[in-house]
C-alpha cells in the first residue's frame, strides 16, 4: 500500500498491475493521487518465479503469452480478494 491510510473503512480499491518489464513501485505517483483522493491502493509485483513459463518473443503472442497473463490476473484477483476479506474494501462493489 501507498500513502497513508485513514481508519475509515471501506473505501473503493484501486489495483495497479505495471505489466511486464516494470515494477510496482514505477506507479507511485499514481498510488500517491488515488491514496489522496479516498482510495486504497494496491499495486502487484509481477515478477518472473522459478517454473514460470518463458515470456515468448516470436510467433503467435497472444496465445503463446497467454499462460504468463493468466499468473498476472490471478495474483490481481488474489489481491482483490484478500483486500475484501480484511475489510479494506466493500465486497459488495466486487464483481465475481
Amino acid at each position: 500500500m501507498f500513502g497513508k491510510v485513514s481508519t475509515v473503512l471501506p473505501k473503493p480499491l484501486a489495483v495497479i498491475s505495471h505489466g511486464h518489464g516494470g515494477h510496482a513501485k514505477d506507479h507511485t505517483f499514481i498510488a500517491n493521487d488515488l491514496v489522496a483522493k479516498g482510495y486504497v491502493v494496491a499495486s502487484v509485483e509481477h515478477e518472473e518465479r522459478p517454473g514460470d513459463p518463458p515470456m515468448a518473443n516470436s510467433g503467435d503472442l497472444a496465445k503463446l503469452r497467454r499462460p504468463v497473463w493468466r499468473i498476472g490476473a490471478d495474483s490481481i484477483r488474489f489481491v482483490i480478494a484478500e483486500m475484501a476479506r480484511r475489510g479494506f474494501v466493500d465486497p459488495s462493489i466486487l464483481k465475481p
